[in-house]
């Protein structure tokens, strides 16, 4: 049995504040109230539902490394900072 590495994905958790950070204004990473922070998010940004095209965690790497804070997720929601963020990420896993 291969045992896959978990640490970047681990990782991304960590950076979930900053992440919330971009994409909220006047929001600040040390504190911030994710039920505030989530509710604008989701409000505003355009979402992809997760589908079981690949492993999320998967995703959430490619995410990263496209994106960097410009995108957020909540469980299997992924929130994007534009539509062209949106129609990229959508070309690839679509």
């Amino acid at each position: 049995m291969k045992v896959r590495n978990t640490l970047v994905y681990d990782l991304l958790f960590q950076t979930r504040a900053a992440k919330a950070a971009n994409l909220v204004p006047g929001i600040n990473p040390s504190r911030y109230d994710v039920h505030d922070a989530l509710r604008y998010i989701v409000a505003t940004y355009p979402s992809w539902q997760y589908n079981g095209v690949a492993q999320f965690p998967d995703i959430l790497t490619w995410c990263e490394q496209q994106f960097g804070n410009d995108y957020y997720w909540n469980f299997e929601t992924i929130y994007f900072k534009s539509i062209n963020e949106k129609a990229l990420f959508l070309l690839r896993w679509a």
